[in-house]
């Protein structure tokens, strides 16, 4: 059995050599025909000659044999399969969705007769990256969230995630717990909880519960789940508007690209006083209208706040718009948008991200312009329901921790964060 040759082992110098003299005895014909030694001449040139020939083919043979031969990968070469590194979740904004009204999440200190609508956090970028703790904690609740995924043994996956404020919690007053498919996976961290605890609380007296994309990798070593949650979470003023919902028959455009209203100059006792320090989201509503010109009236998309006029589309964005409204109102629907305001008391500027109506789907404006009369989740909150859930809020936080039946969140002595 012939032993395999190394990759670092040189390849053999006979074909070289039997070259050489082939060629050597060719030159030797050569001369000694010169030299009037015709027969020994012409001998010695023939052998030369058949010399070179049978060497060169035998070459050509081994050559192409090597090349089609499959090669055996060695220690050095083998490779072996990549690792796939964990991707993003889906950079793209989520579409707008309607939401049924769902249980009040669980630990909520209020009566079990209250429910909130889902609310997808505004400012979603697609990347999950604020990080939550606790998570090694709740081994149990990671490991039962992956085998509804289908990742039996970990691996990384996208869910959606709850946010649910604590204002109970005996140990933190603004701790903040992210529910995965109704189970407690962790909470954020303690310093970023307190920036987040009011905006979230507010949202829950509107009746609304904060959703986000979470990203979750875990791996089950020997029954032990060790994992790792981020969440998909823009900064605390920019992931619930300043303003209402628009009500009535509303058809949310999908998210998309961000243009300016123009004409907020002329409507600064409206917009003036919803301007902050920092840029802030709003709802818009778009209507078709038309303005008097110097020779006849022009078609224009107005823009809405509050049920005020406050500015108008630019012409070229209001002809590309004016067909999707104008479907959308023959059946009483009217559009909203996401928007964002930044200014002062002497200048403010609006602009308003959607997407272009050439790039949205028929079956969504099938879907809201055929929907049924009445109007949609997502309008004026229930005035009895924020009574409610403000008078919990309100209560001793030691009865609420009764009320809830659990000690509260203590803090993990490990890292110093409520867990």
């Amino acid at each position: 059995m012939s032993k395999s040759r190394s990759a670092s082992q040189p390849r053999p110098k006979r074909p070289a050599l039997l070259m050489a003299a082939g060629a050597i005895s060719t030159v030797v014909g050569t001369v000694a025909n010169a030299a009037g030694l015709a027969v020994l001449g012409i001998l010695a040139f023939l052998v030369g000659a058949l010399w070179l020939a049978a060497v060169g083919v035998k070459t050509l043979a081994a050559g192409t044999s090597a090349d089609e031969a499959p090669r055996r990968p060695t220690a050095s070469t083998a490779q072996t399969t990549p690792v796939k590194a964990p991707n993003a979740v889906s950079r793209a904004a989520p579409a707008p969705r309607e939401r049924s009204a769902a249980p009040l999440p669980a630990g909520w200190p209020t009566g079990k007769d209250i429910t909130l609508k889902g609310f997808d956090l505004w400012g979603q970028t697609g990347w999950p990256n604020q990080e939550i703790v606790g998570e090694n904690h709740r081994r149990d609740a990671v490991r039962d969230v992956f085998r509804a995924h289908g990742g039996r043994s970990g691996g990384e996956t996208a869910a959606e995630a709850v946010l649910v404020p604590e204002p109970g919690n005996p140990y933190d007053r603004n701790a903040v717990r992210v529910d995965i498919d109704g189970k407690a996976v962790g909470y954020l961290p303690r310093e970023d909880a307190a920036r987040y605890a009011d905006v979230l609380q507010r949202m829950i007296l509107a009746g609304l519960a904060p959703l986000t994309t979470a990203r979750l990798w875990a791996r089950n070593d020997s029954g032990t789940w060790r994992s790792r949650i981020t969440l998909d979470l823009a900064e605390p003023h920019l992931i619930y508007p300043i303003n209402p919902k628009p009500t009535g028959r509303t058809a949310e455009l999908p998210p998309g690209t961000t243009f300016q209203v123009t004409g907020e100059e002329l409507h600064l006792d409206v917009l003036a006083p919803l301007v902050t320090q920092q840029e802030a989201p709003l709802w818009v509503a778009l209507r078709r209208g038309t303005v008097q010109g110097a020779r006849s009236v022009k078609e224009v998309v107005e823009v809405y706040v509050n049920g005020s006029h406050v500015g108008h589309l630019s012409a070229a964005k209001g002809q590309e718009y004016t067909p999707l409204l104008t479907t959308l109102e023959e059946h009483g629907v009217t559009a909203i948008a996401h928007a964002k305001i930044t200014g002062n008391s002497l200048a403010v500027n609006i602009s308003i991200n959607a997407a272009r109506p050439s790039d949205i789907p028929q079956s969504w404006i099938d879907e809201h312009a055929s929907a049924a009369d009445g109007t949609p989740a997502g309008g004026a909150p229930d005035l009895q329901h924020t009574e409610r859930v403000a008078d919990a809020l309100t209560s001793d936080r030691d009865d609420l921790a009764a009320r809830r039946g659990e000690p509260g969140n203590p803090p993990n002595t490990a890292t110093g964060e409520a867990d």
